[in-house]
C-alpha cells in the first residue's frame, strides 16, 4: 500500500512522467489500491471485532462489490499493459496516442459491465439473505473469474510473442551494443 501511494505520488509530481505508458500503470496502481484499501477495511472490521461492515447487510455487499471490481478492475489494467507492451514492440504502425481512451474503456467499463453482471446473479438468482461470505465457492463466481484467467493467458501469450520478436530483432542485428545485450 505504502509502495502503491509513494508510486502514485511520482507519476502524479512529475511532469516528464505524464505519457501514456505511465496513464496505463497509474490506473493500474489506482485499481490496485482500492483492492488493498478495501481488503484491509473488511479485515480490520473482522480481526478487530468491531463487525461494523459484516454486520450491516448492505455495507457488506457494496465492500464485496467494490473488492471485485478493483480485482477485475486490476487485471483488465494487466492486460492493457500486455496489449500495450505487445502493440509498441510488435506493430509497427502502432500510434499510441488514439488508443489511450479506449484503454480507458476497457480497463474501468468492462469491469463495471462484469461486476453488474455478476451482482444481478447473485441478488436475483443465488443469494436471498445475508452478506455473501463465501461467495468466492459458489459457481456464478466464474462471471468474474473466467474472464481474469482469460486474461493471464492473453498476457502469456502476449509475452511469449514479445520475447519471439526481441530475438529475432537481437538475431538480426550484429553491433556491439547488441552482443552485450545477448
Amino acid at each position: 500500500m505504502f509502495s502503491l501511494v509513494i508510486s502514485l505520488f511520482i507519476f502524479y509530481k512529475y511532469r516528464i512522467l505524464r505519457n501514456n505508458r505511465t496513464k496505463i500503470h497509474k490506473n493500474l496502481f489506482i485499481a490496485t489500491t482500492v483492492q488493498v484499501i478495501t481488503r484491509l477495511l473488511m479485515y480490520i472490521d473482522e480481526n478487530l471485532d468491531m463487525k461494523i461492515i459484516g454486520e450491516t447487510e448492505y455495507l457488506c455487499e457494496a465492500c464485496i462489490v467494490l473488492l471485485e471490481y478493483a480485482k477485475t478492475a486490476m487485471f483488465m489494467w494487466m492486460f492493457i499493459e500486455g496489449l500495450y507492451l505487445h502493440n509498441v514492440i510488435t506493430v509497427t504502425v502502432f500510434q499510441e496516442y488514439s488508443y489511450i481512451k479506449i484503454y480507458f474503456y476497457i480497463g474501468w467499463g468492462v469491469p463495471l459491465v462484469m461486476v453488474m453482471i455478476w451482482v444481478f446473479v447473485m441478488i436475483f438468482g443465488v443469494v436471498t439473505s445475508g452478506c455473501w461470505f463465501l461467495y468466492s465457492r459458489l459457481p456464478h463466481y466464474w462471471i468474474l473469474e473466467g474472464p481474469r484467467y482469460a486474461v493471464i493467458i492473453v498476457n502469456k501469450i502476449f509475452l511469449l510473442n514479445i520475447i519471439r520478436v526481441l530475438v529475432m530483432k537481437l538475431r538480426q542485428s550484429r553491433t556491439s551494443e547488441i552482443e552485450q545485450v545477448r
